[in-house]
């Protein structure tokens, strides 16, 4: 059932809007702890408008997974897109610090 899920987020990413949630829906229901269903639903969320559920899947994902880079930075974006600059600014310094935390050492 799980080998379905990278043809069913492609899917998503290249579909209508309304048509990638119900994809996202379906993947969901094969993986519904699964990092990449989460952001890939929350960027399908972000290009249909609906801010508010983007919102959400990002912070579930950052309860899955608090140091995914990738959620703070859609969050960030998220966030300026609902011209909410202070958070924006927050969930994109915080994966600016993430950033440095990936860096080798000097």
């Amino acid at each position: 059932m799980l080998s379905a899920l990278p043809s069913t987020l492609t899917a998503a990413e290249s579909s209508p809007p309304d048509e990638s949630l119900r994809v996202i829906e379906r993947a969901e229901a094969l993986d519904p702890g699964s990092l990449i269903v989460q952001m890939t639903g929350a960027r399908c969320d972000y290009y249909a408008g609906h801010y508010d559920a983007a919102i959400e899947r990002l912070h579930a994902t950052l309860e899955l997974e608090p140091t995914y880079l990738l959620a703070h930075v859609w969050l960030g974006r998220v966030y300026a897109a609902k011209d909410l600059f202070r958070e924006a600014v927050q969930a994109l310094e915080e994966a600016m610090s993430r950033v440095g935390r990936l860096s080798p050492s000097s």
